[in-house]
């Protein structure tokens, strides 16, 4: 009976320590997810958005492609802002609110990924090869979706990365 009594604690006591840290790690876990969009022609765009409701702390985006993609091009990260769902939808069907384009590189990037963060993360050293030039902590006044794409530019032009497909290729987050 008591070695019974002894086992219903023990387990008791493991299953509340397990339901605790569970709580703390939702708890301190970022904003978002990280989605992504994915082309096997263009690559794979991510974005990690980090904040509260309608204040992003916090942006880093991640592009991942072919080695050589970028060969002899000037490339970027763009950040826009829609008042619409951009996803399935080209910029002329929800157009953008705001674009912000980041730093420029040249040429390939490093390996086959890259990484760029807000002005905030990239000051910290974060794994980040550039800055978006995103200003944050920014809150909104409403919803909006905040996207990141590649955008190359071409005869002194910004074109998306993923012109060639009807959406684009671009990683997008509601900020509610």
């Amino acid at each position: 009976m008591a070695r019974r009594a002894w086992t219903r604690l023990i387990l008791a006591v493991a299953i509340v320590g397990v339901v605790s840290l569970t709580v703390v790690m939702v708890a301190v876990a970022p904003a978002s997810p990280q989605p992504c969009a994915r082309s096997s022609v263009y690559g794979t765009q991510c974005e990690m958005l980090f904040g509260r409701g309608l204040t992003v702390t916090d942006v880093n985006a991640r592009f991942t492609t072919l080695p050589d993609f970028f060969n002899q091009l000037v490339w970027t990260f763009e950040t826009t802002t829609y008042r619409c769902d951009p996803r399935r939808r080209s910029k002329s069907g929800c157009p953008p609110e705001q674009r912000t384009y980041g730093t420029l590189h040249r040429g390939n990037a490093r390996g086959t990924a890259d990484t760029a963060c807000s002005d905030a993360a990239a000051r910290v050293g974060d794994n980040c090869s550039g800055s978006l030039r995103f200003a944050v902590p920014r809150t909104f006044s409403g919803a909006r979706w905040l996207c990141v794409e590649i955008a190359v530019r071409v005869n002194g032009k910004w074109v998306d990365n993923a012109a060639g497909l009807p959406h684009g290729l671009r990683a997008c987050k509601q900020v509610h």
